[in-house]
């Protein structure tokens, strides 16, 4: 049925309107998965931002761009959150290139997901070890 419905517009290029409402599905798409890439970096902060930073150093303290302050976090754990999230963005950056690619929205959402994954066991795990598990 989908195909039968889908055949009466093949050949017919989209409007303008169509065009504007992929546009702002992509965008909207996008923001949960932008969200996803925080969390992940946000993982990585390792010391509290100290008071009377610049804008932009805060903002790098608040993404987990920090020194080892008085974690006892091992260091790949670091490396796994700040790997995530930068996947994530490359997903989030090709998304809009690949657009008119068949499938490629679906491969690059799933590769996002997966992407998530170890830096959320990871950070699952801290919780675990505090508690003696």
């Amino acid at each position: 049925m989908t195909y039968a419905a889908r055949a009466g517009t093949l050949g017919f290029p989209p409007t303008t309107r169509q065009v504007i409402i992929g546009d702002f599905h992509i965008g909207f798409a996008a923001a949960p998965f932008v969200l996803l890439a925080v969390m992940a970096f946000r993982f990585a902060k390792r010391e509290p931002t100290p008071p009377g930073l610049p804008l932009w150093q805060r903002v790098r303290y608040a993404l987990g761009f920090t020194g080892p302050g008085d974690s006892t976090r091992p260091l790949w754990a670091t490396v796994v959150y700040r790997v995530s999230g930068g996947v994530i963005l490359i997903c989030i950056a090709l998304s809009w290139p690949l657009s008119t690619v068949t499938y490629s929205l679906l491969v690059l959402e799933t590769i996002i997901m997966v992407a998530f994954g170890p830096s959320w066991f990871v950070k699952g795990r801290k919780p675990l070890a505090a508690a003696g598990g």
